[in-house]
């Protein structure tokens, strides 16, 4: 039995369907599961470096990450047994050039099926074995990187990728789970509508 630590990263508001998920998780008796709800009002990097910290400080074996505008179908914690160091579910994302996966090879956003090794991921649901967050404990794991003017050039979830990949560790997609994207929308229903 693993011990994980089911991680929530948020502004403060938590979709209602999110925590349809997180129930049918934490009562999930094949693993020691906890909820930790990781709170800023300065975004998701900040929430996502305090829950690090406190994963560090304690004894779990998995960090399992889903945001607080994500909802699955199926179960994220079935990902464990496969033991990667860092594997994660894709899930639309809504972007200038339209709606696409957040799973990417060569900077390119990809479509896939089953498990596929990629370069990045949207951490939006996704499993970090303790080795990863440990290997990072002395940088900020969770940071963007910005350009010169402030503004993002590369999220803090594929900057903490490409930090893991630098350290030797290999970055999975499992393109069997699509998980529910809410903003105002559902964006996996306009995701799968296009082809």
């Amino acid at each position: 039995m693993k011990k994980i630590l089911l991680a929530i990263p948020t502004r403060g508001q938590i979709h209602p369907l999110t925590m349809d998920t997180v129930i049918g998780l934490l009562a999930d008796t094949r693993h020691q599961v906890e909820m930790f709800q990781g709170w800023t009002g300065r975004g998701p990097e900040e929430a996502r470096s305090h829950i690090a910290k406190y994963f560090l400080a304690n004894d779990y074996d998995f960090m399992l990450t889903i945001d607080d505008d994500v909802s699955l179908d199926k179960n994220p914690l079935d990902m464990v047994e496969l033991n990667k160091d860092v594997i994660g579910c894709p899930y639309p994302v809504l972007m200038t050039n339209g709606i696409q996966l957040c799973a990417y090879r060569d900077e390119k956003a990809i479509r896939g099926k089953g498990l596929e090794q990629v370069d990045e991921l949207g951490l939006g649901c996704t499993l970090i074995a303790r080795r990863v967050i440990e290997s990072l404990k002395d940088e900020v794991p969770f940071v963007a990187i910005r350009n010169l003017d402030g503004t993002w050039r590369v999220s803090e979830d594929r900057a903490f990728c490409r930090k893991a990949k630098q350290k030797g560790f290999e970055i999975w997609a499992n393109f069997d789970i699509l998980p529910h994207h809410f903003v105002d929308i559902d964006l996996t229903k306009y995701w799968i509508n296009v082809k």
